[in-house]
């Protein structure tokens, strides 16, 4: 299903917001969004920002913080998401990248939507929900 553009240009919050930090439980960071056109937060800023942080590359840092559990799963999404690319090029050059943050979601990317978080409300933070 195709979104229209009235959505993708709405407001993402109410009451408007120049700024957003995301959070999720599946996630060891945090995602902040600004819009690049607007004052305000979109719908298209948030989806954009989400997208770019989770093909962020993960820095051996970050994995080596991982428990030994967690590792091996992420590591699993890595090579699960290189065995779908449809060319050996594309094949090599997603290996050559490595783990991206979108690999710490094990396989879950059904973006479910955002809540405000109840802890972090004066800082503006919401809970990222994927399932």
């Amino acid at each position: 299903m195709q979104a229209s553009r009235g959505v993708w240009a709405a407001e993402a919050t109410y009451p408007p917001s120049t700024d957003l930090t995301l959070s999720s439980e599946r996630l060891p960071w945090t995602i902040w969004v600004k819009s690049n056109v607007h004052e305000t937060v979109h719908v298209a800023d948030v989806l954009r920002c989400i997208y770019r942080s989770l093909q962020t590359p993960v820095t051996d840092e970050e994995f080596a913080a991982l428990d030994a559990g967690r590792s091996f799963h992420v590591h699993a999404a890595y090579r699960a998401r290189c065995h779908r690319c449809q060319t050996p090029k594309e094949y090599e050059e997603e290996k050559k990248v490595g783990v991206r943050r979108i690999d710490f979601l094990m396989g879950r990317h059904m973006f479910a939507g955002l809540s405000a978080s109840l802890r972090d409300r004066a800082s503006g933070t919401w809970i990222l929900h994927i399932l």
